[in-house]
């Protein structure tokens, strides 16, 4: 439903001109960039980065067979808690 709410209202705003000379126009998204992570941190994300170290997040949403191949101690340190059963 939202969907189609947006895609028509995307669809209205061609038609009308008002996503025409935007900044930006014509060159491909920047999307390296780290636009959820907060400003503050985005520079040792970076860092990080190009080091070749994942973030937490990354690493949560790897497959299993990737995931693996890290070291234990990472594996286990993302790895969820197990339930504990009531008693």
């Amino acid at each position: 439903m939202f969907d189609l709410i947006a895609e028509r209202k995307i669809a209205e705003a061609i038609a009308n001109g008002e996503l025409d000379h935007l900044p930006g126009e014509g060159r491909p998204l920047d999307l390296d960039e780290d636009a959820l992570v907060p400003e503050d941190l985005r520079l040792a994300y970076r860092i990080l980065k190009n080091a070749g170290y994942a973030t937490v997040e990354e690493v949560e949403v790897m497959p299993e067979n990737v995931r693996f191949g890290l070291p234990p101690e990472i594996v286990e340190a993302i790895a969820p808690a197990p339930a504990v059963a009531a008693e």
